[in-house]
């Protein structure tokens, strides 16, 4: 017997059913054409509004680093002042934090198990060439800050308040 791996079944009256890690995840297929792919610049330092997440982006003293779930802290030294927000691409890799060596992202987020609608919809910050962080995941191992740092910049990424909206 031959399995096939499909990524979505169609079924009338605009039903789709897809496989999500064994469970099977039933959803009214609303036909939407696929959006053109995010590519946004940012400045450092500045604050982004995209796709309902408010992003900030800060160049702070080590004094200043403190642990919140929404915040990362990466090497300023290396950044460029503008980066590269966007979503993922075929053939993708970082180097994940405490590996020795560089990882595809689709490899990365098969391993965490992440949804494949999810995937997609991923904010990959990158700095020049290099992928240096997946929006509230994982950050790079060459861009963590080291005791040799001199310039940090901190990432924000929040769920937008309804009521912060300009």
């Amino acid at each position: 017997m031959r399995y096939f791996r499909l990524k979505n079944i169609y079924l009338k009256e605009g039903i789709m059913v897809r496989n999500n890690y064994g469970e099977l995840i039933f959803e009214k297929n609303l036909g939407e054409e696929p959006k053109d792919p995010l590519e946004i610049w940012l400045d450092i330092p500045g604050e982004y509004r995209v796709l309902g997440k408010k992003i900030t982006l800060r160049i702070i003293e080590k004094h200043e680093m403190k642990k919140d779930k929404n915040l990362r802290f990466f090497n300023g030294d290396l950044l460029e002042n503008k980066i590269l927000l966007r979503h993922r691409k075929d053939g993708d890799t970082m180097r994940p934090l405490g590996m020795g060596g560089y990882k595809k992202i689709k490899n990365i987020l098969i391993d965490r198990k992440i949804d494949r609608e999810k995937r997609d919809k991923l904010l990959i910050f990158q700095n020049n060439k290099d992928i240096f962080y997946i929006g509230e995941m994982m950050i790079s191992d060459d861009y963590k800050v080291k005791e040799s740092t001199g310039k940090i910049v901190e990432i924000g990424i929040f769920e937008e308040d309804k009521n912060d909206r300009e």
